[in-house]
Parts: C-alpha cells; structure tokens; sequence
C-alpha cells in the first residue's frame, strides 16, 4: 500500500486553513498542525531523495503516522463543522500510513514526474555572470575539508560558506568575548608577560625558551612551504638554548630576527605597525622589556593569521560560486530527512505574503516570491530562531537587517516630508532660481543623510527627542514648537502619512526584485540613494535564495493556490 502524497496533502492544507481561521487562535492545535506538515515534508522529502540511512524512512514515516493520529484526536474534540475532515483523517490512518515503504520508489517517481513539468525559474541576473567567474570547480567534499579549517567556533561550515557567497568583502573576524572575559585574559596576559620581564631581571630564562618556541611555530603556520625549512633552520631553538645557558640572552636579536622575518610576509596594510614594532624595539625605553615586546609580536601574529585566512577564503570565492547552490540544496535536503528542520514556518510566511495578491495567469515564480521577500524584510516584528522560514535561517542577522533599515528608510523619508510642509509656505514666498533649487535638493540629501546616520547609532539609541531636535534646526522658528508633536504623530504605525510611505518603499522594492527596475517615487526622492543601495543588497539575497530553495518554493506556493473541496 502506497502513501497517498496528494490527497494527505490536501488534507493538512484544509486542517491548516481551519487551524488559521480560529478566533482567537488555539496555540496547541497551531502547533500540533506545524508538527505535521514537518513530519509530511520530510516523509516526502526522503521519497524524492532516498537518504544513506536505509532505515530513516521508516523512522519518518512512523512519525507522520504518530502525528496524524494526535492531530485526528485533536480535531475530534472540536465542533460538529470539522467532521468532514475529521473522516478523511481517519481513512488516511486507517489506510496505514506507516508500513508502505513497499512502493515508496513508485511514490518517489510520480513526485519527480509531477516536479519535471513546472518550468524552472529564469536565472537571476545579478548572480549569474558571478557563477561564471570560477574556472576550476571544486567537488563538494574538497570543500568540507577547506572550510573546517577557517570557520569559527560559532560558524558552521555551511553558514561561512553562504556568507563567503553572498557578500563579497566577506571577512572572517576575532570571535566576539564577554567583557568579562577579555578582561581576565587580558590581565592573565599581562601577568605572564610581567612575570617574563621578572624572571629575565635575575637571568632565569626557564619561560623564554617555551614562548620563543610558540612564536616559531606561529610564524612556520605563515610561511609558504618553499620558505619553511629555511625559516627553521634559521631560528635555531638549539643555539638560543645555548645562548640562554651563558647570559646575559641577547633577546633584541631574536625579537628584531622574528620581525624582519615577519615583515617580508605581512600583508601591505601591517608596514607601518611593523615598522614602529621595529623601532620600538630598537628604543632605550623602559617599556621595551622582552616581556612586552614579544607580546606585541604574538599580537601581529594572531593579525596576520586572520588577515591570511581571509586571502585564502577570498581566493576560494570564485571556485565555491559555481557549486553553493547545489551544496546549500544538498544541505538543507539532507536536514529535512533528518528530521532537524521543517517547513511549517516557510508555509506559513508564504501564505501570510501571498494572501490577498492578484496575480495574472502568466506570473511566475520570481513575481511569487518578490512579494514574499518583500512581506519578509518589512515585517514589523523581528523575526527570530523560532519564527523565521527554515529557508531563511541561514541569513537570519541579514534579514532583520534589512528589516531595521527598512523602518530606517520609512521613518527617514516620513521626517523629510514634515521639513518639506514646515517650509513650503517659505517655498512658495520666495520665487527660488534653478541653481537655488538644485541647492536645496542638496541640503534636503544631506539632512536625510544625517537622519540615516542618528537612527544607525545605537550606542546610545537615538530617541524621538533626537529626531525633533535636528529638525528643528532645518525649519522656520515660528513653527519649531510644533515640531515634536508632529513628530511624535507621524512616526506612529498607525499614523496614515506613515502607511503611505511604508508602502512606497514597500512597492520599490518589490518592483525591483520582480523587474530589476527601481520606481522613482517623488515623496522618496531625499533617500533614493540609499534606497537603491538597499535594494541592491535585498535582490542579492533573494535571488540566491530563490536559486537555492526554488523546488520547494514551487510546491509550497502551488499547494497554497491550489482550489480544495472538503
């Protein structure tokens, strides 16, 4: 007995759409509905690609059967209206939803047919001549091995992998501390250079040596390997023990040896700190101590290990373009049948985006989706581990990102309107020459540009009082007093003047991701710069995205159009 795909999946759409209709909504029946439709996506997921273990279909189908048998008891206690779908449920588990791993490939065909006759989207323009660059491919397993040997701790070989692809000046940076604990490691630092400077005072090098050690093998790590047996041969750990058993140890030589060393391999941008490294070795001061001196060279060091590890991730860049997306796909595919990742929240945000738009016959999927992305950057509420569509987690910091630049952009322009009205009665007393109006289009910039700038800061946050303040200083005074109430007023969600320009912006960057086309819209005008730059970089995104996640995309979006009879 086969697993009946399409009508189970008709089924979870019409529970989905009672689910979503109740007022208020019941939290556990939400739920349990979510829980389903994950364990539907990955039974279905390992019928279209059998996974390694041969053993995790029947896991997963087992699953799926425990979660339609506690959603039929769900139902079963609400009113007489879901009857209907209460039956269909129970034929569906009566039918015997886990033991049909007999025709499971039969099952997997007819999807992949079903799949083969949707076209496939065009590609995106942004990113193909990029998926172009690369002359050598590498396999994906060649890959792995690379990226586990640069990503951090808190970054998985996938996520830099994603973020290598999507921003080019991608770079890798120190792993962020808690205060806290820089402080300790800093101090405990300092205790230990200290204590080097101490025990030199008396001659005992029992420290030194081991520190020497550490430095030598940092500096191998950085050299080429035609250079390393000579830099081994030339800082003979051997002759400084020697030197060090008949002090006083000359350690300026070893110190000035490790930087001219250091300096014939440092990134051009490292000169002028190895250059004042150097002198500062050479000084008479009471600060040059071998303590602190080999202690600023350990810290070049660590420098130049992350400024080598981004030279080798920016070259990887172009071999990693051509097979990101079958290597994201591959990735997420795998999750899925593993259980660790669903679809509930990705249907749920297509849904919610899709809801109420007029598509004509001939849209596609790329028209689809720029509503979605768009609903997705311009959410009000930030979105979070638990809310955020599994497509999207890996750009989840991006994402709410572009959503606070979003409201950036909608509160921006909604402060330059109310400058525009202050001094329109001006404007219109004062017959302005083009030169004098093409000069005031120029302030009118600049003061969105100081807009933008304030709501960036966030330490401290800008407050409303801010936003008041600096417009007063661009309006007639006999109107400043007025200035923060009308402030106050616009800036609030529900104020009208901010709906309209919310939904302006809204609409560029929808047309943009659907045409590649920017709308020049007249009330957005002080902050099209900026605008468009945004946009840029939210096309970027989507695009890759679409490219990555379209196969599920397709089937989300054509369950979600498809007519029910229930």
């Amino acid at each position: 007995m086969s697993l009946p795909t399409a009508e189970l999946h008709d089924i979870l759409t019409a529970v989905d759409q009672v689910a979503a209709s109740r007022t208020p909504v019941n939290a556990v029946e939400r739920l349990v509905v979510d829980e389903t439709w994950n364990s539907f996506y990955t039974v279905r997921e390992c019928l279209q690609q059998p996974p390694t273990d041969p053993t995790l279909t029947q896991k997963n189908l087992t699953a799926l059967y425990l979660q339609l048998c506690r959603l039929h008891h769900l139902f079963q206690q609400q009113q007489q209206e879901d009857d209907a779908l209460v039956q269909r449920l129970g034929a569906i588990i009566e039918q015997g939803v886990g033991p049909c791993l007999s025709d499971a490939s039969a099952t997997s065909h007819s999807i992949a047919a079903a799949r083969s006759m949707s076209p496939s989207p065009p590609a995106s323009p942004t990113l193909a001549a990029a998926f172009q660059e690369g002359e050598h491919v590498i396999s994906q397993e060649q890959l792995q091995r690379v990226l586990a040997g640069f990503a951090p701790s808190e970054l998985s070989n996938e996520q830099l992998a994603h973020d290598l692809v999507l921003d080019p000046e991608y770079t890798v940076k120190p792993a962020q501390k808690h205060p806290l604990q820089a402080r300790v490691e800093a101090i405990a630092k300092q205790a230990f250079y200290d204590q080097i400077d101490a025990a030199y005072e008396d001659e005992n090098y029992d420290q030194l040596l081991p520190l020497l050690t550490d430095l030598k093998d940092r500096l191998l790590a950085l050299a080429p390997d035609r250079t390393r047996a000579q830099l081994d041969d030339k800082f003979d750990l051997q002759l400084a023990r020697q030197q060090m058993q008949n002090p006083p140890f000359l350690w300026r030589d070893w110190a000035l040896a490790f930087v001219d060393t250091m300096a014939t391999m440092v990134a051009p941008v490292r000169d002028r700190a190895i250059q004042q490294l150097r002198t500062h070795i050479n000084s008479s001061s009471t600060t040059s101590t071998p303590g602190q001196i080999f202690a600023e060279i350990m810290a070049m060091l660590e420098k130049m290990s992350m400024d080598l590890a981004n030279f080798r991730l920016q070259s990887l860049r172009p071999h990693l373009l051509p097979i990101a997306v079958d290597y994201e796909r591959g990735k997420f595919s795998k999750a899925i049948q593993e259980s660790n990742v669903g679809l509930a929240n990705t249907r749920q945000w297509l849904q919610k985006s899709l809801h109420g738009a007029n598509f004509t016959n001939d849209a596609d999927l790329r028209q689809k989706m720029s509503y979605a992305y768009t609903q997705l950057v311009s959410a009000s509420s930030a979105w979070t581990r638990l809310t955020c569509p599994e497509t999207c987690l890996l750009d989840l910091d991006r994402v709410v990102q572009f959503q606070n630049k979003v409201q950036t952009m909608v509160v921006t322009a909604c402060l330059m309107l109310l400058a525009q009205q202050f001094n329109a009665n001006q404007q219109q007393q004062q017959q302005q020459q083009p030169q004098q109006q093409q000069q005031r289009q120029q302030q009118q910039q600049q003061l969105a540009h100081r807009f933008l700038d304030l709501l960036d800061e966030t330490d401290p946050p800008t407050r409303l009082a801010h936003l008041s303040a600096e417009l007063e200083k661009h309006v007639p005074e006999a109107q400043r007093s007025m200035c923060q109430r009308m402030v106050s007023k616009t800036l609030q969600e529900s104020d009208p003047v901010f709906q309209v320009l919310f939904k302006r912006v809204t609409a560029s960057i929808r047309a943009f991701l659907a045409t590649g086309k920017l709308v020049h819209d007249a009330s957005l005008a002080p902050i099209r710069d900026p605008l468009t730059r945004l946009v840029k970089r939210i096309a970027l995104f989507a695009h890759y995205n679409e490219k990555v996640y379209e196969t599920w995309y397709r089937d989300l979006i054509a369950s979600i159009d498809r007519p029910l009879a229930v």
